[in-house]
């Protein structure tokens, strides 16, 4: 998908997406350090703590893409998708918005976590993303959905959807095995840098959901 991905606007620099991720990865093994691993065996780990993994991952990147490129970034709290059907639409938890001229807002992606099965959450991310597709007048959109430790990217053209492989963004002791994330981990970077570039910025939207137990 990264490889067959359309850049529609200039993104940033080799060097600033590796710093990024540098920072990406600080975030989460301190959030690991002081929160614990994500996973089901850890009974304490609730859907609060996946929207921070979330945050420590896009907050990085949206103000690096601020800062190196024209476009004004914001990140909102709790804002409705309406469905032209009026069944799918929802309250998210995070939208970015990218403020274009006087009055105009564009929506950049969303992002939500809510607690469900691995299939009903890919489902509902599914319908959202639909739902989206239609609002914006076609166009390519793309969709995440996590448990914060697996992630796996959708994307929609209007006509069909397509997936990525299910990656781990993070793994125990990763603290101690940076190279090995850096390999492997810090795709998330690139994919959320791809979904920027790709026409994010002419009102393309993004959902992200997380779903229950690994993969999605």
């Amino acid at each position: 998908m990264l490889t067959q991905a359309k850049h529609e606007i200039p993104g940033l620099l080799d060097e600033q997406i590796q710093q990024t991720k540098e920072r990406i990865f600080q975030n989460i093994v301190e959030c690991i350090e002081v929160e614990g691993f994500p996973t089901e065996a850890n009974v304490n780990f609730k859907e609060a703590n996946v929207t921070d993994f979330v945050l420590l991952i896009m907050l990085p990147m949206l103000a690096a893409f601020r800062r190196g490129t024209t476009h004004i970034l914001y990140l909102q709290r709790e804002r409705e998708i309406i469905a032209k059907d009026t069944k799918t639409g929802g309250l998210q938890e995070f939208v970015g918005v990218d403020f274009v001229g006087v009055g105009q807002r564009k929506f950049v992606f969303v992002v939500e976590a809510k607690k469900s099965s691995a299939g009903k959450a890919k489902r509902q991310c599914l319908l959202a993303l639909k739902d989206i597709g239609d609002n914006n007048d076609g166009g390519i959109v793309y969709g995440f959905v996590t448990t914060a430790e697996q992630w796996q990217v959708i994307r929609y053209d209007g006509t069909t959807f397509t997936q990525s492989d299910r990656f781990p963004v993070m793994f125990p002791g990763m603290g101690h095995e940076k190279e090995r994330w850096m390999k492997e981990g810090a795709v998330i970077v690139d994919f959320i840098h791809m979904v920027l570039r790709s026409g994010g910025f002419t009102a393309k939207k993004v959902k992200m959901e997380e779903t229950k137990g690994r993969g999605g």
